[in-house]
C-alpha cells in the first residue's frame, strides 16, 4: 500500500535460469566463472531498496532478457528551493 516511483532496468541478455531467481538478491551469489563477477550488484540495490522503505522485483526470461523493477516510496512533503551560491568574484 502507498504511492511508489518505479524505476526499471532491463537487459536484453541471456536471462536468469528459473532455479536461480530465488538467489540474485543474495550477497556473493552469481553464476559466472571467477574472476567474472562478485555477486554484489545486485544484493546492494536490495539492501539500498528496502533501507528506503520501498520494494524491488526481478522479471526474467532466458534467452531473452531481465529486467529489475525498484519500487520507492514517494516524497510526500514540501520540497525546499536549493540555496544559491553567490557567483564568484
Amino acid at each position: 500500500p502507498g504511492q511508489y516511483v518505479m524505476v526499471a532496468v532491463s537487459d536484453t541478455g541471456c536471462g536468469i535460469a528459473p532455479e536461480h531467481l530465488g538467489q540474485v538478491f543474495e550477497p556473493f551469489f552469481t553464476t559466472k566463472a571467477k574472476a567474472k563477477g562478485t555477486g554484489l550488484g545486485l544484493s546492494m540495490v536490495y539492501g539500498f531498496v528496502k533501507q528506503s522503505g520501498g520494494h524491488v522485483k526481478i522479471y526474467s526470461e532466458q534467452g531473452q532478457g531481465t529486467t529489475v523493477r525498484m519500487y520507492l516510496p514517494r516524497f510526500q512533503g514540501q520540497a525546499s528551493a536549493p540555496a544559491i551560491a553567490p557567483p564568484p568574484i
